[in-house]
């Protein structure tokens, strides 16, 4: 049975929804909950990860489904009003949701958010259904994958950066499984960019993007096909960080920022 496992925090009056990234669980955004007394949170495991549950007989995560999950989510909690917070992979499930939700919502936070701007090597890996049979043929049979990777490091094609988050994230089958249902399962969220930004447009919602100077997975230029929609300037955050670290520099922010005030 599929089921959306999420974990209820804080008391505040305002709501604010958060999606994590790949590898990370509901936990991912725990200890915003200082900064942000004004909000009860309402952080989410995103299936493949944390306690969430995708019946085995769903084929993808598609628009539908999500819409659904949700609005019976929102009904239950009696949520009429929300905030988004969204970092990397969770990016596109927050921008997914404001394209479905987009009366409702206030804010959103997109921490080098996934979904904008669509990765090379994510498009060959899960969109023709031949590479898709390569990429499943990985998951068991990882040499010629760790092989092809050093030869695209040896040519310069890909940063090392790149490089070492494929080596961490697709050293055990465990990860190797992961990363294949994350990828293939999650291809259909991707949210239209004009429709997307015309939601944000009409509905007044504010933007906020957190973006580490240092990033190479979701660099800031990764932005662009999204910001030329756009009739206000969203407010861009600077952060000296790379990827993986780049929701505890956010969180050591909020603390500088707190002991300046």
């Amino acid at each position: 049975m599929t089921h959306l496992h999420f974990e209820k925090k804080g008391s505040g009056k305002k709501i604010l929804i958060t999606f994590h990234g790949f590898g990370q669980s509901a936990q991912a955004f725990e200890g915003l909950e200082t900064f942000f007394p004004h909000y009860t949170f309402y952080h989410f495991d995103l299936f493949f990860h944390g306690k969430s549950q995708l019946h085995r007989d769903k084929e993808e995560v598609n628009q539908n489904l999500w819409k659904d999950l949700l609005t019976e989510f929102l009904e239950k909690e009696e949520i009429d009003r929300f905030d988004i917070m969204g970092f990397s992979m969770g990016g596109k499930f927050a921008l997914m949701t404001t394209v479905l939700f987009p009366e409702k919502i206030d804010q959103i936070t997109l921490l080098a958010p996934d979904g904008i701007k669509t990765n090379f090597w994510y498009s060959m890996s899960t969109q023709p259904k031949f590479f898709r049979n390569i990429f499943r043929y990985t998951v068991h049979h990882p040499k010629p994958f760790f092989r092809s990777i050093k030869f695209l490091q040896k040519v310069k094609l890909l940063h090392p950066s790149v490089v070492r988050f494929a080596n961490s994230q697709m050293r055990s089958r465990r990860q190797r499984r992961q990363v294949y249902l994350s990828w293939v399962k999650f291809r259909n969220i991707k949210p239209r960019l004009a429709l997307l930004a015309s939601h944000i447009n009409n509905h007044g919602i504010k933007v906020k993007f957190i973006i580490g100077l240092h990033d190479k997975i979701i660099p800031r230029e990764n932005l662009q096909p999204l910001l030329k929609y756009l009739k206000s300037d969203p407010e861009i955050v600077l952060l000296d960080a790379g990827h993986h670290h780049l929701i505890a520099s956010y969180i050591a922010h909020l603390h500088q920022i707190q002991k300046k005030s």
